[in-house]
């Protein structure tokens, strides 16, 4: 892998961005310099932005088991708990509508900014 390095100034930065330095024009212009890695990119791969990241193919084959859902066990509860919580909020919403909504709509049917 060979390390390719880029060096712009913070003039060349903001032309990027269409943006002006004003004041001074004597300021000295700060180097910055970026390593990046040579990598195979597609050839439609996006090189006209700073700091796209290289591509990485897609892993058809991953194991559940490398992407675990939390770094520890509250890690764990607390993901599980608010995306089911989601999920029940909406089977709740979805069922009640479906059954007991016709008798009493307000409960999850509310008036939202403008329509009063």
């Amino acid at each position: 892998m060979a390390i390719q390095t880029s060096t712009s100034t913070i003039a060349s930065s903001l032309d990027d961005y269409h943006i002006h330095l004003t004041g001074s024009g004597d300021a000295l212009p700060i180097q910055i310099t970026r390593h990046r890695a040579a990598s195979n990119n597609p050839p439609t791969w996006p090189t006209n932005y700073r700091r796209v990241p290289s591509h990485r193919p897609v892993n058809k084959h991953l194991d559940p088991a490398e992407r675990p859902n939390g770094a520890s066990t509250g890690e764990y509860i607390f993901v599980n708990v608010m995306l089911n919580g989601v999920r029940l909020n909406s089977l709740f919403v979805t069922s009640y509508e479906s059954t007991l909504g016709k008798f009493y709509p307000s409960l999850t049917r509310y008036r939202i900014g403008g329509e009063w």
